[in-house]
């Protein structure tokens, strides 16, 4: 099983964690977390990703998620087919160009589940869910679901 990592996954664990939402959120990243450790689910990083990614402040957090980024198995670089096809999925389905380029990623990965904790992506997701072959949810509901 092949998944993607919205952004917001990596930094789930430094919310407030006393919002039972965030805290079962965050035990669910977890899960997948050790799921990837053990090869039961393989992880794919995109370029815009590692951008996001390089752009946070805390040092702490910065080094927690370069350790988990190294456990990935598939390295989506940035391509021209990307970029139009981020630009199409922004045009038809009115979602943010950051957003574009991660499914555009996913997409070019052929994952199996797009993760995320945005919860605008998810209600617009279930509008176009047949656009993608994969299934975009947040990451409780993927542990209770597979």
């Amino acid at each position: 099983m092949k998944i993607y990592l919205d952004t917001n996954i990596y930094y789930r664990g430094f919310d407030d964690q006393s919002q039972p939402r965030i805290h079962l959120e965050s035990q669910a990243i977890l899960t997948i977390f050790n799921a990837i450790e053990k090869k039961i689910i393989h992880l794919s990083i995109s370029d815009i990703l590692l951008f996001e990614i390089s752009r946070g402040s805390k040092i702490e957090s910065m080094q927690i998620r370069k350790s988990l980024l190294k456990l990935a198995s598939i390295h989506i670089k940035n391509t021209k087919i990307i970029t139009k096809q981020t630009k199409n999925i922004t045009d038809k389905f009115n979602v943010l160009p950051a957003d574009a380029m991660h499914l555009s990623s996913a997409q070019s990965a052929n994952v199996d589940f797009f993760i995320t904790c945005d919860d605008i992506l998810i209600k617009k997701a279930n509008r176009f869910h047949q656009a993608f072959p994969f299934v975009i949810m947040n990451p409780t509901n993927f542990i209770l679901s597979y």
